[in-house]
């Protein structure tokens, strides 16, 4: 056992008298310790990697990196993160969805530098037209690319404007997808 361990439980059971002698009297006491919410409460840092769902996907991330919320969120829609957490203060999007959310570009945000802790960014990921997309939702809903070059130039725009906003050490959450031409997702291609 280290010493900073051994430590701990002494510090948390008062007890002096531990030592790395009494390594039988040690097992309890860690078995003990370990047993108590107190320490699990306070001891439960690990975290999933894998998530049923959206929602608590973005909880845990939101718990370990903006554990205050997302301030910010230029690319709203229908604000469908939000089902489990709170809204931003600011809400924009250039195709807002629902009446609170204002009209802006997320390439050219009416915010001064660096004054944003926290910002979430889900782009649009489709692009190649191949004559029917006003008859998918996504591209509807979303907008749709003429190409990747398109998608390229609005992703370097909005990381550049996310960096002008964001305060040094400030957070940004950024959902993406292997990007789809409607038809294939990168994930198909190779």
């Amino acid at each position: 056992m280290n010493k900073k361990r051994l430590q701990e439980i002494k510090d948390y059971w008062g007890q002096s008298w531990i030592t790395t002698d009494g390594r039988d009297e040690i097992i309890e006491l860690i078995t003990a310790l370990e047993d108590t919410q107190e320490y699990k409460q306070q001891n439960n840092k690990m975290k999933p990697t894998v998530f049923d769902n959206e929602q608590e996907l973005l909880k845990t991330v939101l718990s370990i990196h903006a554990p205050n919320g997302i301030e910010l969120d230029p690319m709203y829609s229908k604000g469908n993160f939000y089902k489990e957490i709170d809204k931003p203060k600011y809400i924009y999007d250039i195709n807002p969805q629902v009446e609170e959310c204002m009209y802006r570009d997320a390439t050219n945000l009416p915010l001064k530098d660096n004054t944003i802790n926290s910002m979430i960014l889900d782009p649009p990921f489709m692009f190649g037209i191949h004559g029917k997309a006003e008859k998918y939702i996504m591209s509807t809903r979303f907008g749709i690319f003429k190409n990747f070059a398109e998608l390229e130039i609005l992703y370097k725009g909005v990381l550049k404007e996310s960096y002008r906003i964001l305060k040094i050490k400030g957070v940004l959450i950024f959902k993406c997808q292997d990007y789809t031409d409607s038809k294939t997702t990168m994930v198909q291609i190779y």
